[in-house]
């Protein structure tokens, strides 16, 4: 897990504690800077694009989860 994987996947767990509409608009900088993070993009999102090249449907290629279950984020190819 990256370093701001880490950092965010926090972030997420605060923010998973808040009302829904409210947690909505605090996630978006969140999965943005995720998707900006190149050394994020390079082990967790590049490193599928090989194995996802014979699937025939979405599927979730990484999942994190919080301990507590207060969140869950998904990576779908």
């Amino acid at each position: 897990m990256t370093t701001s994987l880490v950092t965010d996947t926090d972030e997420l767990r605060r923010i998973s504690g808040l009302p829904t509409e409210l947690a909505l608009r605090q996630v978006t900088p969140v999965l943005t800077r995720l998707v900006k993070d190149s050394a994020f993009m390079e082990s967790d999102i590049f490193s599928l694009l090989d194995e996802a090249q014979g699937a025939k449907d979405w599927y979730v290629a990484r999942r994190y989860d919080d301990e507590d279950g207060a969140y869950s984020l998904q990576i779908f190819v």
